[in-house]
């Protein structure tokens, strides 16, 4: 039987989580997406201005990437915005979390 695949040789995601004032649960989220296993990622939390502790509890989390969301275009709702974080992905494979 052959062995099975080492997870380095799965596609890599990156993981984008859009945030503001999330801290009643991102913790909780982040802490589900660090657990996974089978697939290389990377998590990238786009903290929209937050005022509540949720830059604190991303940066918390030593394999999440924390990115400033910068302010929206006219017209553009907050996790559209925060969705911009894209630009801050290393891979091409992505999965958003809302």
């Amino acid at each position: 039987m052959a062995a099975p695949d080492a997870v380095s040789s799965k596609p890599t995601v990156s993981v984008i989580v859009p945030a503001r004032n999330e801290e009643a649960c991102l913790g909780a989220c982040l802490e589900s997406l660090a657990g996974q296993s089978g697939v290389s990622y990377e998590i990238v939390v786009v903290d929209d201005a937050s005022t509540d502790g949720t830059r604190a509890i991303a940066q918390a989390v030593s394999s999440a990437r924390v990115v400033n969301a910068g302010p929206p275009p006219p017209g553009w709702t907050g996790k559209n915005n925060a969705m911009g974080g894209r630009r801050e992905m290393r891979e091409r494979r992505v999965a958003s979390v809302h």
